[in-house]
């Protein structure tokens, strides 16, 4: 009897061990199967950098500022942020546009600071300046804040930029913008680019809604 169950309990070790083994092996199989199917990429490959656009338009496709059209043909393209100059103009009420000031003030032969041209000033110049006559206002910011409501799922963030810092009046103006944009809640868009610690402090009181 005693040798019976030694030899019955040696069984059932040796059985034991070899399900023990069988399942390290099934468990072994498994996990390298997985890992098998990690793409190498995942591992491997270094983040790559965010892509902005300058101006909002393709100068290699022979773009030369910023549109609706412009705009939209780069987030389709995947291009999702966006770093925009915006000035404004002797509009009442005022208005804002996309666009370098100074280039446009060169280029259309207008004297002094774009604020202290109209829209209508600035469209017959552009109209004079083209070979086809046909010609645009530069994107408006309301253009542009319709078409970050329609595609904002493809928006990452648009830095503005409000130029003439120096104006008397650019503080004011600042907070028009914010105001529109928060208006169209579409303030979490949009950052901007401040050239000081005292221009920063202003945007932050324009945000607050101070």
């Amino acid at each position: 009897m005693r040798r019976r169950a030694s030899i019955t309990m040696h069984s059932r070790r040796q059985h034991i061990l070899a399900l023990s083994l069988l399942t390290l092996v099934a468990v072994s199989l498994v996990v390298g199967a997985g890992l098998r199917y990690i793409p190498v990429a995942d591992a491997c490959d270094p983040p790559m950098p965010r892509v902005i656009s300058h101006r909002g338009f393709d100068a290699g496709a022979g773009e030369t500022s910023a549109s609706a059209e412009t705009v939209h043909r780069l987030l389709q393209s995947g291009v999702r942020s966006f770093d925009l100059d915006l000035f404004w103009t002797a509009d009442e009420p005022v208005e804002f546009y996309v666009g370098h000031p100074g280039s446009l003030t060169a280029k259309l032969g207008l004297k002094g600071v774009m604020s202290s041209h109209k829209s209508a000033t600035l469209l017959d110049r552009l109209l004079a300046s083209s070979n086809s006559g046909v010609a645009h206002l530069p994107l408006s910011l309301s253009h542009l804040v319709r078409l970050v409501q329609r595609e904002r799922e493809a928006v990452g963030t648009i830095s503005l930029e409000l130029k003439e810092p120096g104006h008397v009046n650019w503080s004011s103006q600042l907070r028009r913008v914010l105001i529109i944009l928060r208006r169209a809640n579409v303030l979490d868009k949009f950052a901007f680019i401040a050239d000081s610690p005292a221009q920063a402090a202003v945007h932050r009181r324009g945000g607050r809604g101070g």
